[in-house]
């Protein structure tokens, strides 16, 4: 049966316990994340809180919804990594109507049916079928799971529902201009992200304000954010980051890619390489980037560029030269860590960003970062130490001054590349599980015992 939230009163003794209900996922990676590395006032959860795991840990039934989950960017990314943390202890299930099964080895995939044609459309249909059919388990009692976590207004019937992007704020900075343009004014796709975006936006401001579901932002920023624009209430709002593999992105990749990677981007020993990740270009502030490899002392830097977006609207009007030290290489996440090992510096001056899970892959593979101080990520760097940041992410002269700084001295990139792997490492997936299982109630996990096994309800199927 699924925990009861209409009664979120705890006892005292259930209130000394709810530091420790975070054990019961048994997370094995990484240590914690230590109240140093928040802000003061935050109420994000820290994992040095958090008691020592019991000898033995209890099985849990965990359901995951999110319209999709996989490897790539985002969103997709977030929930395959968190999954795959927490299949290490219990039982997940996924419910997703867009999956890379590959990735998600011992997980319980159900295929939800919502139409996979644009943004607005993939959303509404999840939403409408998630909702229908998870309301219909519960009213029938066939719903077994210790735990669902869910992605914000899309699944208002979660226990837990993270929230990584506040559509509302997005709409507000474009309405005011200050983004630049990045895909064609017209067509169908610019008609679809608007529906999407005006449709998450009146969704979130009808949930948030009224939701008794715990809801959990990756970032000060994004709490900030759904209090704002939302009408969410702060006090509801606990605050846990994102994590990263460090595994996969490791300074040792240097050794096995950097050499063929640069080779098939047409780099020699001469060109210095910078990293831009990122799709929506003009957001993640790719003008900026531009902007810092200008100059006669940045001829033989090459800015490289994964991701999508229209190259024109970046590329016209520059002087052929600048233009000549940008390569587009696509989108290609799948080999995303071989970038990193090839570059010299990673930039992201980025305008809006909620997190930014490329700035935690950077720092985990050991190269050297700029980003904006603004980036929700940054909440937990120490500028000058961690990275450089950016006061400014629209000042192309602030840019190119950290971008000079960083190429002109192999001590401070030796630096930051040493502090931001040892930052990474302290934010790993595996306290990303601790964090969120921390912020429910112990009551809410202690209605039944999974101590041997998995429960035995019959599955949902959407």
């Amino acid at each position: 049966m699924v925990p009861n939230r209409s009664d979120d009163i705890v006892s005292d003794r259930e209130a000394k316990n709810i530091s420790a209900v975070a054990t019961l996922v048994g997370a094995r990676t990484g240590p914690a994340i230590g109240r140093s590395q928040v802000p003061s006032d935050s109420s994000a959860v820290t994992i040095s809180e958090i008691e020592p795991p019991p000898s033995q840990t209890r099985r849990l039934r965990i359901a995951i919804v999110s319209p999709m989950v996989g490897t790539g960017a985002g969103v997709p990314h977030y929930w395959q990594a968190l999954a795959t943390v927490l299949a290490q202890d219990h039982e997940v299930h996924v419910f997703t109507a867009q999956a890379n099964r590959d990735c998600l080895d011992g997980i319980v995939v159900h295929k939800v049916r919502a139409p996979l044609l644009g943004w607005f459309l993939l959303h509404v249909g999840f939403y409408v079928a998630v909702r229908t059919r998870f309301a219909l388990a519960r009213l029938l009692r066939r719903q077994g799971f210790d735990l669902i976590l869910g992605i914000g207004a899309l699944t208002p019937f979660a226990d837990v529902a993270t929230v990584h992007f506040v559509q509302a704020r997005e709409l507000d900075l474009r309405a005011r201009g200050l983004f630049p343009p990045e895909r064609p004014s017209g067509g169908l796709a610019s008609i679809d992200y608007a529906l999407y975006s005006r449709t998450m936006g009146w969704l979130g401001r009808n949930f948030y304000r009224r939701s008794r579901t715990r809801i959990v932002a990756i970032s000060e920023a994004v709490k900030r954010d759904l209090v704002l624009f939302e009408g969410a209430s702060a006090s509801a709002i606990e605050v846990v980051p994102n994590g990263v593999n460090v595994d996969r992105f490791h300074p040792a990749n240097r050794v096995l890619y950097r050499a063929e990677t640069r080779a098939a981007l047409g780099l020699t020993d001469k060109n210095p390489m910078v990293l831009f990740v990122g799709n929506s270009w003009g957001r993640k502030g790719l003008c900026t980037a531009i902007e810092a490899i200008r100059g006669d002392d940045m001829a033989d830097v090459r800015l490289v560029v994964v991701g999508e977006g229209s190259e024109p609207a970046f590329l016209d009007g520059l002087p052929a030269d600048v233009a000549s030290r940008i390569i587009f290489a696509g989108r290609n996440q799948l080999a995303i860590e071989r970038f990193y090992a090839a570059a010299d510096v990673f930039l992201l001056p980025t305008l809006y960003e909620p997190f930014g899970l490329v700035i935690l892959e950077a720092l985990a593979s050991g190269v050297p970062t700029i980003v904006s101080a603004t980036a929700g990520a940054s909440e937990w760097l120490a500028d000058g130490i961690d990275a450089v940041l950016l006061q400014d992410p629209s000042d192309g002269e602030e840019a190119r001054a950290a971008l000079r700084s960083v190429l002109g001295s192999a001590a401070l990139a030796a630096s930051l590349s040493r502090n931001g792997r040892v930052k990474a490492e302290s934010m790993q997936w595996g306290d990303v599980a601790h964090g969120i299982i921390a912020t429910l109630p112990a009551r809410s996990l202690g209605s039944k015992s999974h101590a041997a096994a998995p429960v035995t309800a019959i599955p949902l199927e959407v």
